[in-house]
Parts: structure tokens; C-alpha cells; sequence
């Protein structure tokens, strides 16, 4: 199998355990598949999403910066 039949296969069974209601043993042992890797390609999966989900740093509800100045500059102070 190729790494995108693999990725297919696994995305498969992942949105469907997912739309199961079954836990993840429980879909595992239906449907005869590892439970360790239908929870790591879960996550594998979540982290590719959560990674790849749009910025909306400039959106609704973006949170304006109060401060403007610089920042301060890290030294000896002058004695005075």
C-alpha cells in the first residue's frame, strides 16, 4: 500500500469510528483493526488540522495591542 492509500485507509476508518459513537476499542475489535494505531493516525490527523487551520489573528474578536512603544532596551543602569 502507498503512503496515500495508507493515509486513505486510516482517514477512513478514523472519520467513521469518529461518526460511530463507538469508543476507539470498541470500533478497533468491530472492525478488526489495531487500537494503538487508529489512535495515533487520530491524532496524526488532528495535528495536521489544527496545524493547518487559517490564522484569524486580523479577524472578528482579534484582540488589539494597547502597547505600541518599543520595547525596553535590557542594560547597566546609569549612577547618578
Amino acid at each position: 500500500m502507498s503512503g496515500r492509500e495508507l493515509e486513505s485507509y486510516w482517514r477512513g476508518h478514523v472519520e467513521a469510528w469518529k461518526d460511530s459513537g463507538l469508543t476507539l476499542k470498541g470500533y478497533a475489535e468491530a472492525h478488526g483493526i489495531g487500537r494503538w494505531a487508529l489512535g495515533r493516525w487520530s491524532r496524526r490527523f488532528a495535528a495536521v488540522e489544527e496545524v493547518s487551520a487559517p490564522c484569524h489573528r486580523d479577524g472578528p474578536g482579534a484582540v488589539a495591542s494597547l502597547n505600541n512603544s518599543p520595547e525596553p532596551k535590557l542594560g547597566r543602569r546609569a549612577r547618578g
